[in-house]
């Protein structure tokens, strides 16, 4: 049983009488969904008039903020549930929370689709009067008198009757009813393993970065397409410029998205899994069809998506489809040093602020898609020092606009449409760019550099030709060592 210090025994007995609860309630980031700063934290009280302080020194919340205030809210519970076990140890069982709809996350977030998970934390504590009940500890101190009643998940398994997050919800009197879920071992039983040790198949998740022998190190932005999605069906999405791929090329890779929420405004950002992927014509049109794990949590079309080649784990995908992370494939026969200079200017045009530019350059172009649609925001294009204004802005899709027709880079003048280049780039303006996509055979050679909020940008691209090489493209052997099949983790090696 716990020990508690001698002057709680008064509370105790009448402790049914005196409970409050205090309940925080946050998005678990699990890498699958990039939240807006200041966003995914919820905490209430129950019970109390006025904002209560509580200090968690334990942080079961497991994110480094331990003080936080708890705001009144209309949640009822049932008492039972929350007294039916006094012992030092969790008590396994799920606990009914009614709650006000229209109480955050639950109005808009709980019961939609998404790839996150809300944790949550229930403090059982006494009430003295609008405040928490301290008492000494024995030692000078006062201490609240508060215990952890629950930890757990609001999750999307073991319950039948859930919504898209995972909680068990009925609507009773206009009120919202949620079963919390425990995080037990059957849980955990069912969630995905490792594939098996002993396999000529790579036991690696793509992509993985560690110094561990189990980590791929693949390089992603060596298999990335940007793609401008012009079609959704369902959990599919197409883009014409991931058509160049052959059938199964992004399968069981990954896409990255920025969405803005409808609901509230607020812009998250989205990695999904893509379990296939084909080429597909309509109407003379080329398209790249990816389905993706799941349907989208936000809308997609119309977006910048970024898709990242996949992998089958065999052994001949590895050595032939990608390379290790930072290293570049063998320079060309003929390398040729270049550059080509850009320069334009956002402007801060009400009714919205400047918003995100992409300038696209391949070997025989270049394009400027502005991902917003007031064309006033954007202007002062030169390439190479020449002023550029033989071009219309033409919307893609309904949230961006691009330069139509784009501008030509004369023989020898684009990127090259080769391997085996470093590019680089240098910020000679006021704003700071960034190169978003390197050039690779499999985006066409196409180099994309970004450039977000009003300033002046001005920028140099330079390429020149690798001076090294891996020493093996295979990433069985954390992308090195000799040419054999590796049937354990452990027996890897590098030289």
């Amino acid at each position: 049983m716990r020990t508690v210090p001698s002057a709680w025994a008064t509370l105790e007995m009448a402790r049914e009488r005196q409970v409050a609860l205090l309940i925080h309630i946050f998005a678990r980031r699990d890498g699958r969904a990039t939240l807006p700063d200041g966003w995914g934290s919820w905490t209430y009280s129950v019970g109390f008039q006025d904002n209560v302080n509580l200090t968690d020194p334990a942080d079961h919340a497991s994110d480094g903020i331990q003080s936080r205030t708890y705001v009144p809210a209309a949640i009822e519970f049932d008492a039972s549930q929350v007294f039916r076990k006094e012992s030092t140890d969790l008590d396994p069982h799920n606990l009914t929370l009614t709650v006000d709809p229209q109480l955050e996350p639950f109005a808009n977030y709980v019961n939609r689709r998404w790839p996150l998970t809300f944790g949550i934390v229930i403090y059982k504590v006494h009430r003295d009067g609008n405040s928490i009940v301290t008492v000494d500890d024995g030692h000078g101190n006062q201490v609240p008198v508060v215990d952890v009643a629950f930890i757990g998940y609001l999750d999307s398994d073991d319950t039948f009757d859930s919504n898209s997050a995972g909680l068990q919800q009925t609507i009773d009197g206009g009120k919202l009813k949620l079963e919390t879920k425990w995080d037990h071992i059957t849980k955990k039983l069912v969630r995905q393993v490792p594939r098996p040790v002993f396999s000529i198949d790579c036991p690696k998740a793509l992509f993985s970065t560690d110094t561990a022998a189990v980590a791929c190190n693949a390089d992603k932005q060596y298999v990335r397409v940007d793609g401008f999605v012009l079609q959704v069906n369902g959990v599919v999405i197409s883009a014409t410029e991931w058509a160049a791929q052959p059938d199964g090329w992004f399968a069981q890779g990954l896409v990255e998205y920025t969405a803005t929420d409808p609901i509230s405004g607020l812009v998250f950002g989205l990695s999904l899994g893509v379990t296939a992927s084909a080429k597909r014509t309509s109407l003379g049109v080329n398209y790249g069809d990816l389905t993706l794990e799941m349907f989208p949590p936000l809308p997609v079309t119309g977006l910048v998506v970024t898709a990242f080649g996949g992998c089958d784990r065999t052994r001949s995908t590895c050595i032939t489809k990608h390379i290790p992370s930072g290293t570049v494939p063998p320079p060309p026969g003929t390398p040729m040093p270049g550059h080509i200079d850009v320069a334009l200017q956002l402007f801060n045009t009400p009714p919205t602020n400047a918003g995100i530019a992409r300038v696209i350059i391949t070997p025989t172009q270049l394009t400027v898609l502005y991902l917003h649609t007031n064309n006033a925001q954007i202007g002062n294009l030169a390439v190479n020092g020449d002023d550029w204004t033989t071009f219309s802005w033409v919307a893609q899709g309904s949230t961006s606009i691009v330069t139509s027709p784009p501008y030509a880079l004369g023989s020898g003048a684009g990127i090259p449409n080769a391997a085996g280049y470093v590019f680089s780039l240098t910020n000679n303006g006021a704003g700071t760019p960034s190169i978003l996509q390197q050039p690779t055979a499999a985006n066409g050679f196409t180099l994309i550099v970004r450039m977000q909020g009003q300033a002046a940008y001005d920028f140099r691209v330079s390429w020149t030709a690798s001076n090294g090489q891996p020493i093996n493209f295979g990433n069985l052997e954390d992308f090195g060592g000799t040419d054999i099949p590796i049937e354990h983790p452990t027996l890897e090696t590098t030289q």
